[in-house]
């Protein structure tokens, strides 16, 4: 038998990457677990994680809300499959009708993006 195919107690052990929702979920009960008093190692090990990997993901999700320049709330919308889905649907939607159809351009897309963030009747609905 050849030995890359042979199969090892190791492989069945390993666990399969978590989607990216799951993920979120995690990262928000680890938070919330914190702001409770509890700490990094206890919490991690009661939602099914190593401390290093909740460390890891809570240290990302917070550079990327202070990059994003987001609310949680708002930032964590997107974390669902769903929505994630139609946010890349409405830039392609964006790109072709403006971009392409139209001449817009890249500039464009950006600077009407911008303005949808910035307005608090497109944010906050």
């Amino acid at each position: 038998m050849d030995s890359a195919h042979s199969t090892t107690g190791n492989v069945s052990s390993k666990q399969l990457p978590r989607a990216r929702h799951q993920i979120s979920q995690l990262v928000e009960q680890v938070r919330f677990d914190l702001h409770q008093g509890a700490s990094l190692n206890r919490s991690a090990s009661s939602n099914g994680v190593a401390r290093s990997t909740a460390q890891i993901w809570i240290r990302n999700r917070s550079r990327l809300e202070q990059k994003g320049g987001l609310a949680p709330a708002k930032f964590s919308f997107f974390e669902l499959p769903q929505r994630l889905e139609f946010l890349h649907r409405l830039l392609c939607a964006l790109h072709l009708v403006l971009g392409q159809a139209n001449d817009g351009g890249i500039r464009s897309i950006c600077w009407l993006l911008e303005l949808c963030q910035r307005s608090s009747s497109c944010v906050d609905r």
